[in-house]
């Protein structure tokens, strides 16, 4: 997921100058990136498309859990913006599901890794900074 906060200052009708570089062309200020956690309907219940009551789908309001990246917002905090930055989003965006395949990647190699399934002579090729002539069967 992630949360924009766009400014444009194209009007309407306008078509932006194509001159210029895409985030000022744009109005693009700030991009966040997070994961949502939780979902909720408008009156606080979790939510899931799967188990929802007839009341839960028609309303319209959802409410999300989100964990943002906490590198980035400490690094907000230490430049004094959180204010600025976290109450100007006004987009939410998500890629698609097919696309969206990091993080289950990237815990599968960290599970791997953390059990120690894979061979020691493969580990650091595996890691991508060993010898790849090391990880040859024999």
């Amino acid at each position: 997921l992630f949360l924009l906060s766009i400014d444009s200052k194209v009007r309407e009708n306008d078509s932006p100058n194509k001159e210029l570089p895409f985030c000022e062309r744009n109005g693009l200020k700030y991009v966040r990136g997070g994961e949502i956690i939780e979902i909720f309907d408008g009156a606080k219940n979790p939510f899931n498309l799967r188990n929802a009551t007839p009341q839960q789908i028609k309303s319209n309001t959802r409410i999300y859990r989100i964990e943002l990246d906490p590198n980035q917002f400490e690094q907000d905090l230490m430049d004094n913006k959180r204010e600025e930055i976290y109450h100007s989003f006004n987009l939410i965006m998500r890629r698609k599901p097919k696309e969206n395949n990091f993080k289950p990647i990237l815990d599968t190699i960290r599970s791997l890794i953390n059990t120690s399934s894979l061979p020691s002579w493969l580990q650091n090729t595996f890691l991508g900074y060993g010898d790849p002539s090391e990880s040859v069967n024999i």
